[in-house]
């Protein structure tokens, strides 16, 4: 792996041919994992060289992109969702870790700007449920036969899916982005910093100030949630973005606690294998809140030093 992160540093052909192949061989379905693999060559040159170098290198595979676009599927959407979707968040969020040489400060503001953007579609729309479930339908047209689904089952599913689909939508860009930057992060580290993006992603935190509008926002998800209005819907999709958030924070901390303990990697392992239950999952998020406040790492590490 070291290998081919220094491949993708060696010059703007070689990082060009990663970022766009990638991408490409992502399109196939059972390949798509390599769109992660896409993002975080953007993301290392963008950390190592900034802003500008990430540019040029979108720029190079978006040309790429769009003759396949063109000679494939006659249709530029797919080139477009790319660069809006996936490149551009990456290299937005890599040039600001570049600058601020903060991972916690990056993933705040990143969970504040997706929470912003939900508001703003309900500001815009009123109510996107409506949409969603138009777009949904469409989709479920198309593959309910091969599924084998009834009409019925097909409208239950979508009746659930429509109204948490902003932020469904918006927190998967996210999620997106923030793995293709953990993973150019870790190269980095790999090449520059061993050990680095280890130590990173055991103290992260979010900041405090974020806290106060998080705990705000789960209180309305859960008084507000199960009457079926506007205003639960909304809170909902906020609460989505706010849990996912705090449960990465809990990870953090279990990634932390297992560090300072120098215990054996089975407890990570045990861990997420675990993940698989809602409730466990639940207790990360509750973990990550508690953090928030106490920060549990820092007290263990001074107990431990006493």
């Amino acid at each position: 792996m070291q290998a081919f992160a220094n491949f993708i540093l060696r010059g703007r052909l070689q990082a060009s041919l990663v970022v766009a192949l990638a991408a490409l061989l992502s399109f196939t379905g059972i390949l798509s994992p390599l769109s992660l693999l896409s993002g975080a060559a953007l993301a290392l040159v963008t950390l190592r060289q900034g802003a500008v170098a990430g540019l040029i290198i979108m720029a190079y595979s978006a040309v790429a992109l769009l003759v396949v676009s063109l000679g494939l599927f006659n249709d530029l959407r797919v080139l477009t969702m790319v660069i809006l979707s996936y490149w551009l968040p990456v290299l937005i969020m890599a040039e600001l870790l570049r600058r601020m040489a903060s991972l916690s400060w990056v993933i705040t503001l990143s969970g504040a700007l997706v929470i912003a953007y939900i508001a703003l579609v309900y500001l815009v729309s009123g109510d996107p449920a409506p949409a969603w479930r138009e777009q949904l339908t469409a989709l479920f047209q198309a593959v309910a036969s091969q599924a084998q689904l009834g009409e019925a089952e097909v409208q239950q599913i979508i009746d659930m899916l429509a109204p948490m689909m902003t932020g469904l939508q918006a927190l998967s860009e996210l999620a997106f982005a923030l793995i293709a930057l953990f993973i150019a992060r870790w190269w980095q580290a790999m090449l520059f910093n061993p050990g680095g993006f280890r130590q990173e992603f055991h103290n992260l935190r979010l900041q405090r100030w974020f806290a106060w509008p998080a705990v705000l926002i789960l209180l309305g998800m859960m008084l507000s949630s199960a009457d079926g209005s506007l205003l639960g819907q909304f809170a909902s999709e906020l609460g989505l973005v706010v849990m996912s958030l705090f449960w990465l924070q809990g990870l953090s901390v279990a990634h932390g606690l297992v560090g300072l303990s120098n215990a054996k990697v089975g407890w990570l392992i045990a861990l997420y294998v675990l993940m698989i239950i809602p409730q466990f999952m639940m207790l990360m998020v509750l973990v990550g809140m508690i953090d928030g406040w106490l920060d549990i790492r820092a007290r263990v590490a001074r107990s431990r030093a006493q």
